[in-house]
């Protein structure tokens, strides 16, 4: 669940990352939804096999955020090319956006300066077929709304069909398109490289 910062000079830890609850709704795929004459903005679908958890993430996030991430604190960022020991797609990475969360404390708090810090992350890689127009088309509608839907959905593993539950969307302004070879070591999707992607 999304934990309260904990108001701490030298650690600091924030997580919008439920790890039981996240096993339990088992992230399976991405949702790109548009409208056809690309008058709306458009919609990322985290898709799960267990719906049932899957809103209670969104719930919590709700709670945390309300329904406009006004100061991005949610940080979802998509990330193509080559990963090792990955088919070829992308990647899909959902984490705390750190500095934004430290700058809206720190108006709250001025004496707020943490030395440490620890988040938790979700990360789901994406194999397309080649020419697959989902992603470029969302973000070609996305440059030009310049904000987004996030919301969950849920599939039908029998019919491989996707339910969007556009109930619970949470509207933000900030994703990250990255291209793998320019992620450094630093930077929050370096753990990409570190880490067993889930396939889907």
């Amino acid at each position: 669940m999304s934990t309260s910062p904990e108001d701490n000079s030298e650690a600091f830890f924030q997580s919008f990352i439920d790890p039981e609850l996240w096993d339990q709704a088992k992230w399976h795929a991405t949702l790109f939804i548009g409208a056809s004459d690309d008058s709306e903005p458009p919609i990322l679908g985290i898709v799960f096999k267990n719906i049932t958890a899957g809103r209670k993430v969104f719930e919590q996030w709700i709670d945390r955020l309300g329904t406009l991430d006004a100061y991005e604190e949610l940080r979802i960022s998509i990330v193509e090319g080559d990963i090792p020991n990955q088919e070829p797609g992308y990647s899909v990475l959902v984490t705390a956006n750190l500095p934004n969360i430290i700058a809206r404390l720190e108006k709250i708090k001025p004496e707020f300066k943490p030395t440490h810090f620890m988040v938790l992350s979700r990360m789901h890689r994406m194999n397309p077929a080649p020419g697959s127009p989902h992603l470029p088309n969302f973000k070609r509608v996305y440059g030009i709304h310049r904000r987004f839907l996030l919301i969950p959905a849920e599939i039908d593993m029998k019919t491989m069909q996707a339910t969007p539950h556009l109930d619970l969307a949470i509207e933000k302004r900030e994703i990250n398109f990255l291209d793998a070879p320019s992620i450094g070591k630093n930077d929050p999707e370096a753990a990409l490289f570190a880490s067993n992607l889930t396939k889907g």
